[in-house]
């Protein structure tokens, strides 16, 4: 019998860039990795309907669009400038302020390919241990992410080694561009009892509020569109999950129980896409973990490791 998964390598003119492709027979599945920009997923199809998507020309700026991988702060950090074991750091790169989603999301990734009876696997690694990357984040250290295809659907894990001398503060989320399959009629499910109360230019207090009784109780599937989120949710009582009605499909985010937070983005200048983002910590954590225990900022000691997953697993409807 041929061969079930497939993990080539190629050129894609339209992007510009090499490309990894993985691709499944039974179910028929196929996910696009781009390494060279931070080992983002810029597509992931099943079944012939594109689950995750990217816009062309947000990819080439480059900009964040298909599955981009937030480290190591997921999100947005106030001002660029954080606090960690007494001492001021200002999250830079290249000699610019970076506010917004990490440092690694643009980075060139080095990678391999690997199948298997069960799976078909691209794997990759960026190292902070030159001053390009160091200047924002000098906490020397290797992240590594990990793109598995395999029956039950796409799994995204990372696993984060201290290369350094000093415990190192992290947090880890991904980014995906999910696609409205059915326009109007694709649900979101987000069982969470608690959202950040949020500054008007999109920061976390210290405040959580229920979502009970208000329009951010997305515990039961909810339309994915006509109202604008861009919220950081806590407290979740199981795991999200995209619906799509009419094409009897539901996309469950199965994440290990460091993923406590999720971002909820929905807006009207997207109408394709919304991203349901599982995150580590939540939002400018780095900066309010002190005041707020649900933060949940994690920290690694030198030369200990720390690792995750959120497997995306398709079912019927």
């Amino acid at each position: 019998m041929p061969q079930s998964y497939t993990a080539t390598q190629t050129f894609n003119r339209e992007i510009g860039k090499q490309i990894l492709v993985l691709r499944c027979a039974a179910p028929e599945m196929e996910c696009v990795i781009v390494p060279d920009l931070g080992f983002n997923v810029i597509s992931w199809t099943y079944g012939g309907k594109e689950l995750i998507g990217y816009d062309r020309e947000a990819l080439v700026q480059p900009g964040l669009t298909g599955c981009p991988m937030l480290f190591p702060f997921p999100n947005r950090v106030r001002d660029a400038a954080y606090a960690f074991g007494g001492k001021q750091y200002r999250q830079v790169k290249n000699g610019r302020d970076i506010v917004l989603h990490g440092l690694v999301w643009d980075e060139p990734f080095q990678s391999k390919l690997t199948t298997g009876d069960d799976c078909a696997r691209a794997q990759g690694f960026v190292a902070f241990d030159n001053p390009h990357l160091l200047e924002g984040y000098p906490f020397p250290c290797i992240l590594t992410l990990r793109c598995e295809l395999n029956s039950t659907g796409l799994s995204i894990s990372y696993h984060v080694q201290n290369a350094g001398t000093a415990t190192m503060p992290f947090g880890f989320a991904i980014h995906p561009y999910f696609i409205r399959v059915d326009g109007e009629a694709t649900q979101v499910q987000i069982p969470a009892a608690t959202r950040y109360e949020t500054t008007p230019d999109l920061l976390p207090t210290e405040v959580l509020l229920p979502t009970a009784g208000t329009r951010y109780n997305l515990s039961s599937p909810t339309p994915a569109s006509g109202q604008e989120f861009d919220d950081v949710f806590c407290e979740l009582s199981g795991p999200c999950a995209i619906l799509h009605p009419q094409s009897k499909l539901r996309v469950t985010l199965n994440a290990t129980p460091d993923f406590q937070h999720v971002v909820y983005y929905s807006t009207a200048t997207l109408p394709r896409f919304f991203c349901v983002e599982n995150q580590t910590c939540s939002t400018n954590a780095i900066n309010i973990s002190q005041r707020c225990k649900t933060s949940n900022l994690l920290t690694l000691a030198p030369g200990k490791t720390h690792s995750g997953r959120v497997d995306m697993v398709v079912t019927a409807l």
